[in-house]
């Protein structure tokens, strides 16, 4: 768990450090830094792109099952600008709401995040208590290392003395007919 926390804030770090933020920074709040760094560099000009693409696409399907408005007078001119403003600011206090209630839903979403893995982190501190991986105590273990040790030390000691016999077996029979 340790190593993942750590590989996770590497990340957040690398990542903090391709967009220009400060480098002596929790992870929390280079992860605030950089959701707002997309929303400003990404979202907001996706946005500012496309919104009169957008206007521009309702006008034309409109005029394709509709037709094209016909020609006004001054005084009819004068109304359309008046509705054309009045859709305008429509749509964009519209925009603007849908905008601050996606920066709420992204924003409740990190918070709803940190609790879900705050109480994952819980379960995964339990599952490390409940399931430990050496159930043998650290003084046992070191003896098992001293024991193999001396018993590695014995089979080359009788290894070597094996080996002095055989030699000696074979000049024997090689000596003595």
């Amino acid at each position: 768990m340790r190593y993942q926390v750590a590989i996770a804030t590497a990340c957040i770090a690398a990542q903090s450090a391709a967009v220009g933020l400060a480098k002596e920074t929790s992870a929390s709040d280079l992860l605030e830094q950089m959701t707002q760094a997309w929303y400003d560099d990404v979202f907001m000009v996706f946005f500012n792109d496309n919104k009169d693409d957008v206007e521009a696409s309702a006008i034309a399907n409109l005029e394709l099952s509709k037709g094209k408005l016909k020609e006004t007078c001054e005084l009819g001119s004068e109304c359309r600008q008046i509705s054309k403003k009045a859709y305008k600011d429509q749509i964009s206090e519209e925009w603007k709401t849908l905008i601050k209630s996606f920066k709420k839903d992204v924003n409740a979403q990190v918070l709803k995040t940190k609790k879900t893995v705050d109480v994952a982190y819980v379960d995964a501190v339990i599952c490390e208590t409940d399931f430990p991986c050496c159930t043998t105590p650290e003084t046992t273990v070191r003896n098992y290392y001293i024991e193999i040790t001396n018993w590695k030390k014995e089979v080359t000691t009788l290894t070597s003395q094996l080996d002095l016999l055989i030699a000696t077996r074979t000049e024997m029979e090689t000596d003595c007919p």
